[in-house]
């Protein structure tokens, strides 16, 4: 199995206090109850062990594994988990605080996310890195409001980050973002924004179907109206904001409305052509979501 090699070159120990060891492997151990304070781990792995009911308080864990590990009901206040993998744990109910898990990875397992919302780190980037995992292995798992939670925080982080490196916020992104770094970084900006913008991310369908009726009931129209004499009415009368509301609807929906109006004018064409355009994309993303929120169910 690929942890395995978490297992090698681990002299196996008891779990037991002081609770301090370095390059060690704890495996079938069972702790449940017990208090672990200023416990200090590194390069450690904790194999099939029970943490259930235990509290973590003060804990520095660098570099360890935790593989088939069982923490429910656990309360784990003001640690640190730095560059720690998690695989295939439970976090039932767990309690934490004040605890970070800056460069730390999970595979076949999450943490909750009211669990570990207010225990991000505060960089953006990696606050979207930690997140991005989460979502994805909730998702995995059918935890979807998790992963839906997970995936919202990593957008507003990868946002916050970006800004920040095209500000030049701090010497950091000063040295990692200068010149066509900080074009590129923009540029991902403006698309991210963009997204959100046109239809939520993908997670909100009601931001879609907002802009759908804004483009088709207010927006074309007026622009329709204003350019009514590049449209021909077939009984020849003079287009008022009903006819261009008519004949907007006409092209967004493509079919079921028959407005009587013809574009007769290259500009006219080019905007009635943009409208059925963004009309097909609209629907389409639609039915995407639609197809999406039913395999959630």
């Amino acid at each position: 199995m690929a942890h395995e090699a978490y297992l090698v070159g681990r002299d196996q120990v008891s779990l037991e206090r002081p609770f301090d060891a370095s390059d060690k492997l704890f495996a079938a151990n069972r702790i449940d109850g017990k208090t672990m304070d200023q416990a200090s781990f590194g390069h450690c792995t904790f194999a099939n062990v029970s943490f259930k009911e235990v509290t973590i308080k003060n804990g520095q864990f660098l570099n360890c594994a935790f593989i088939g590990c069982y923490l429910r009901r656990a309360t784990i206040t003001d640690c640190r988990f730095t560059g720690c993998k998690f695989i295939e744990c439970n976090f039932s109910h767990a309690t934490i605080t004040g605890s970070d898990f800056r460069y730390s990875s999970f595979r076949d397992c999450y943490v909750p996310w009211e669990s570990l919302e207010h225990n991000l780190p505060s960089e953006p980037n990696l606050r979207a890195e930690l997140t991005r995992n989460l979502s994805i292995e909730a998702a995995k798992l059918g935890a979807i409001k998790d992963s839906r939670l997970y995936r919202r925080c990593e957008i507003e982080a990868n946002e916050e980050h970006l800004s920040a490196a095209v500000r030049g916020q701090t010497e950091w992104y000063r040295q990692h973002f200068d010149g066509w770094h900080r074009i590129v970084a923009a540029f991902e900006w403006l698309l991210s924004a963009l997204n959100g913008i046109a239809w939520g991310y993908g997670e909100r369908s009601w931001v879609l179907i907002r802009n759908y009726l804004l483009l088709s009931i207010i927006v074309f129209p007026i622009l329709f109206l204003f350019m009514s004499e590049g449209l021909v009415s077939k009984d020849g009368k003079n287009i008022g904001f009903i006819d261009a509301f008519y004949f907007s609807l006409q092209n967004m929906l493509h079919g079921g409305i028959e407005s009587g109006i013809q574009a007769a004018t290259a500009a006219t064409r080019f905007c009635a052509g943009l409208e059925s355009t963004l009309g097909v994309i609209m629907a389409g993303l639609l039915a995407s979501y639609v197809f999406r929120w039913s395999l959630r169910r």
